[in-house]
């Protein structure tokens, strides 16, 4: 299969793509994988559905130009709903906390009843920081904090700025402004959720996304030098970021973003933290040209999919400029073309919650990833 044919397989595998997720819009105008909803929590399940509405929103305007008027109405209404779902702020993915009960943790973390279960070994935890609940005390607190998701607000205004209405310019730089104003003093952002374990919201993806969002949008982070210091000091050993259930298990999910942010700072494909991103990224890249990080024990038998993963790592490749790394990404399009489903969409796996929790479908998270993923290999080709 020649580069050039292989160009012309992703457009018509977009169309594919694009009809899935079309169909998945609901009269509301959101776009989400509603089959697996109803087996989720109320508020997971709304987290989930706004998330989607942007992921599948931006996808459909990243082929705009190609797909024409069968996505234009598609994007307009989802993107409709998603400026009805803005925090005050205009972040998405808000909620704020009210009076309640909870529990705290031994962390000191405030835990809703909801979200404590009973471990196999008898005692009780808390599902999303993972430690454990005394019961013993139940009491009532007003929370004031407004909880809000980083991820999803920066793919809002990746979204927003590539759609270039005048009438929201005013409400991109707004948008701006709050993102820069949250970068800390190390140099990176948080995620903006007192339910969130505290370790895990300044997981380096955050901080990615931010940037890249900044970028796209004709911004700037308040600190670019000490956003740079951050990413490169959170870098492991093996040239990864970590992975963690949170943030979809898999190391791919961080680098994707985390490398283009770093293209974006100006670190270049000589410099010592892309380098070794991009060394591993070749290693871990598997005969087929996919790539796949398998659950660990902890994530039990759930996990996302080999084509999410290989789409991230696409996307993390192509920002990392190694030599040799079009032949690489030419193999990881070529599976996913092949992998595609009838109905055009791929499979996603699931979201690697512990076993404990509902299950949630990624198919249409993955096809959104496989769909930036292929835009950026057709514009090369």
């Amino acid at each position: 299969m020649s580069h050039a044919s292989t160009g012309t397989l992703a457009r018509e595998s977009a169309a594919r793509a694009a009809a899935f997720l079309v169909a998945h819009q609901s009269p509301d105008g959101s776009i989400y994988d509603w089959q697996s909803a109803d087996s989720l929590f109320s508020s997971p399940r709304r987290v989930f559905q706004v998330w989607e509405t942007t992921r599948a929103a931006l996808a459909l305007q990243l082929w705009l130009d190609e797909l024409g008027a069968t996505v234009a109405g598609c994007v307009d209404r989802a993107a409709a709903w998603l400026e009805d779902e803005e925090s005050p702020e205009g972040m998405l993915g808000s909620r704020r906390l009210r009076r309640g009960w909870f529990y705290r943790d031994e962390g000191g973390e405030l835990v809703a009843p909801a979200d404590v279960v009973r471990s196999r070994q008898g005692y009780h935890y808390s599902t999303l920081t993972r430690a454990r609940v005394p019961l013993d005390r139940q009491y009532s607190r007003v929370v004031e904090e407004t909880a809000y998701c980083v991820e999803t607000s920066a793919e809002y205004l990746r979204l927003l700025a590539r759609r270039g209405r005048a009438e929201t310019a005013a409400a991109i730089g707004a948008k701006q402004d709050h993102l820069r104003r949250g970068q800390g003093r190390d140099g990176g952002w948080s995620v903006v959720n007192p339910q969130v374990a505290r370790l895990r919201r300044r997981w380096p993806s955050v901080t990615g996304f931010v940037l890249v969002a900044l970028a796209e949008s004709g911004g700037a982070p308040r600190n670019p030098e000490a956003a740079l210091r951050f990413l490169a000091d959170r870098q492991l050993d093996d040239g990864t970021w970590g992975r963690d259930w949170h943030y979809y298990g898999t190391r791919y999910y961080g680098m994707a973003r985390i490398l283009r942010a770093l293209r974006i700072l100006g670190a270049t494909s000589r410099s010592r933290v892309v380098a070794r991103a991009g060394a591993f990224l070749e290693r871990a890249q598997r005969q087929d040209g996919s790539w796949y990080d398998a659950p660990r024990g902890e994530d039990g038998k759930r996990s996302t999919s080999a084509e999410l993963q290989t789409a991230l790592a696409m996307q993390a490749l192509a920002a990392a400029g190694r030599p040799g790394a079009d032949r690489r990404v030419d193999r990881a399009a070529r599976w996913l073309i092949e992998r595609q489903r009838a109905d055009g969409s791929w499979d996603g796996g699931h979201f690697p919650a512990p076993a404990i929790l509902a299950t949630k479908s990624e198919d249409l998270f993955a096809t959104t990833a496989v769909l930036e993923s292929l835009r950026s290999y057709y514009d090369g080709h």
